[in-house]
């Protein structure tokens, strides 16, 4: 059947659009995370019956005068808690510095160390003397470091490999006081430790930047070796950068 036809002036109505069903609104976007200060890697705490157990060795140690012996041998210090153990060798580490050089210190304590024949109880021990006792010129990182590469084994999963990726741009350039100096990581690693190989105090901060940068600034004119440890998926690497910085 024929359309009936509309009287003059009026117009047929146009079918109506289709309706499309609500959508709900999008969630804001979260807010951006800090730009937090670098912290090295902190060693699980103890729990109540290890701290009473370590708090117990300690006065022992300090009672008999043996907190920073060094005649203490592998066996005494493996029969440790780690955080006991960790003050040992802090103290070592600085009273020997007053008597050698820090080279021999470092081989002192490594050696140590490495007499205990326990790779997972030598890499707690190096993670725990950070938070065991303060730095007084020797890094537990430099110590760290001279066990992975002179004994490969030692310390479990940690070895030498590549954590600053524009390592050769940077130790071509001359770097200014105070000025940003950008390290490229790998996106998937996490720096856990720096340290001044060679020692030295020239002042300066490391913080996380955008993904996969860290961020230097170094307060003092001279030549540094910034030692570092970054973690990928569990395992520990460790790198060398050779800086030179003028005024």
């Amino acid at each position: 059947m024929a359309d009936a036809k509309l009287p003059p002036g009026l117009r047929r109505p146009e079918p109506a659009a289709p309706r499309t069903p609500p959508t709900a609104p999008r969630p804001a976007a979260p807010p951006l995370a800090p730009n937090i200060p670098f912290a090295p890697h902190r060693a699980p705490e103890p729990d109540a019956r290890e701290r009473r157990d370590q708090s117990e060795a300690e006065e022992q140690l300090l009672a008999q005068g043996r907190l920073g012996d060094p005649e203490l041998t592998s066996a005494e210090l493996r029969a440790m808690g780690s955080l006991v153990a960790g003050r040992h060798l802090m103290t070592l580490l600085a009273r020997r510095r007053r008597e050698v050089e820090r080279a021999e210190v470092i081989r002192e304590v490594a050696e140590l160390l490495l007499g205990m024949e326990d790779g997972p109880w030598a890499r707690r021990l190096l993670l725990q003397m950070a938070d065991a006792g303060r730095i007084v010129d020797i890094y537990p990182l430099e110590v760290m470091a001279y066990l992975v590469e002179r004994h490969p084994g030692s310390v479990e999963r940690c070895g030498p490999g590549q954590v600053v990726l524009n390592k050769a741009l940077l130790e071509a350039q001359t770097h200014v006081v105070g000025g940003l100096i950008v390290l490229k990581v790998p996106l998937a690693l996490k720096m856990k430790a720096f340290a001044l190989e060679g020692g030295g105090a020239p002042g300066y901060i490391l913080a996380p930047g955008p993904p996969a940068h860290y961020l230097l600034e170094v307060h003092e004119a001279g030549e540094f070796t910034l030692l570092v440890r970054g973690d990928i998926r569990r395992e520990s690497l460790i790198d060398r950068v050779r800086l030179r910085v003028e005024d």
